[in-house]
């Protein structure tokens, strides 16, 4: 498994939209990051106090307190005091 570790929106969306490998794109930031599309073969992990909005299809894990505003058909799972808000589906 490999991991990859993003601090800013620009690092997110230079990665490809599928992984050879099943890659964890993990973030740790103090900006807020737009997760608008689950990439192939990957999941996103969300901690340290991070705040991330998710769009579309996107799915994350949220750990250590982050926050996570989520609309459409997103898929979320919250853990360790994180906090999340939903809208749509």
């Amino acid at each position: 498994m490999k991991v990859i570790a993003i601090k800013c929106q620009a690092e997110l969306d230079l990665l490809p939209e599928s992984f050879d490998e099943f890659t964890v794109v993990l973030i740790k930031s103090t900006e807020r990051i737009n997760i608008s599309q689950n990439r192939k073969n990957s999941y996103i992990e969300v901690r340290e106090n991070s705040r991330v909005n998710v769009y579309g299809d996107g799915r994350v894990v949220a750990l250590e307190e982050s926050q996570i505003r989520a609309w459409g058909n997103s898929r979320i799972e919250a853990y360790e005091d994180s906090q999340v808000e939903f809208w749509g589906d």
